[in-house]
């Protein structure tokens, strides 16, 4: 272009502008197309939203306490801020599909279902109130947390889900009257707690877990090792733990952070509290869950 005249280099430049605006025309084309695809996703999206609230409403709300916690609270279980009303409604949603996983884990497993359950670390609830689809006609259903406000909430909004107690952050439990166990819950609790503190709960945990009951509680197998830290993932392998600093949780103690396990480290460490049935992959919300029986 250097060589052309002013005529050549005016030509030129008319063709690349014709170009130019033929690319225009079809980036608006295309963009104007999606723009309609796109709105008809939405529109489906709605229907199948709204079709979604109303099988809801006739098979879950009916049979299940519903209340939705306050936003603060909602925001202190979900680790997050901004959060929204809808985010609780996620939370119930969330709750009611985790309770379906593990009733899929432990219809596999087989045995008679249980007639006592403990949600370990409750929360609000979010599992809690749907636990009596685990058990058998008449099952009891107890929760127990650290967070005394989420508690708090739970014993005064979900009076049908079960009876709901404060737990210490270290044993012993203080367990209602009523004995041990048939199954007891714990997700997404020994997926943060140190070392030390999980043997301590392993150990109590299976205390009360009656002869022939079972504990299931989940933990960060391989699909969340992509989150350890680039500096311990030479180490990681053959130590087969990991309890490290990726954000804490305002309001917890400062142990509560973020561990892994692998499935020899669980299979060599965990089979000393009780007997090992199976490591699940990635079956309670991406979780692998972990279920020990205690033998008759």
């Amino acid at each position: 272009m250097a060589t052309m005249n002013a005529e050549e280099k005016t030509r030129h430049l008319r063709t690349e502008l014709t170009a130019a605006r033929a690319q225009r025309e079809k980036i608006r084309a295309t963009r104007d197309v999606l723009k309609i695809k796109l709105e008809g996703c939405e529109h489906q999206r709605e229907c199948l939203a709204r079709s979604h609230r109303d099988l809801w409403r006739r098979h879950v709300y009916p049979h299940h306490d519903t209340a939705l916690p306050p936003e603060d609270l909602v925001e202190h279980i979900a680790f997050k801020r901004g959060t929204t009303v809808d985010a609780g409604i996620g939370l119930l949603h969330d709750g009611y599909v985790a309770v379906q996983q593990i009733k899929q884990v432990l219809d596999r497993l087989g045995g008679a279902p249980p007639g006592r359950i403990l949600d370990f670390g409750c929360g609000c609830g979010r599992l809690t109130r749907y636990m009596g689809l685990l058990g058998e006609e008449g099952v009891r259903v107890e929760g127990c947390d650290v967070d005394a406000p989420a508690i708090a909430w739970a014993e005064r909004h979900l009076p049908n889900s079960g009876r709901f107690f404060v737990s210490p952050d270290r044993p012993p439990l203080p367990v209602p009257e009523g004995g041990g166990f048939d199954l007891i819950v714990a997700l997404s609790v020994f997926t943060h707690l140190p070392e030390d503190m999980q043997d301590l709960w392993l150990a109590e945990l299976m205390n009360w877990v009656r002869p022939g009951g079972r504990l299931l509680a989940t933990i960060h197998g391989p699909y969340f090792y992509r989150f350890v830290p680039e500096e311990k993932r030479t180490d990681f392998p053959s130590r087969g733990f990991l309890h490290c600093d990726l954000g804490r949780t305002p309001g917890l103690p400062d142990y509560y952070l973020t561990a892994f396990h692998t499935g020899d480290y669980v299979r060599d460490r965990w089979t000393r509290y009780g007997e090992l049935e199976t490591i699940a992959p990635m079956a309670v919300q991406l979780q692998d869950a972990v279920v020990l029986r205690r033998p008759q």
